[in-house]
């Protein structure tokens, strides 16, 4: 939240409504719809083609490993400084 408050007005507002577009196209074109088939059932859009569910799985591995090194990647604290015993 703290960072939507730092964006100034002409920036948030073209957030918001680049958001809104964006779900009224997912929900008017089927994409939606594409995009939940692919990822539940591994059925690529426009073709008869099927991911296996290993595959699907290896994938999901890989992307919770990212999502998890990314966030300790964006919290990890600096160090504090060294006492200096001179």
């Amino acid at each position: 939240m703290e960072f939507f408050k730092s964006l100034s007005f002409k920036l948030r507002i073209s957030l918001i409504c680049g958001i809104g577009v964006l779900t009224i196209m997912l929900l008017h074109f089927g994409l939606y719809d594409m995009i939940m088939n692919f990822v539940l059932v591994g059925a690529i859009p426009g073709t008869h083609i099927s991911i296996p569910y290993w595959v699907m799985l290896l994938f999901y591995g890989i992307i919770a490993l990212n999502l998890v090194i990314a966030i300790e990647n964006a919290t990890q604290r600096p160090l504090p400084p060294k006492d200096n015993l001179n």
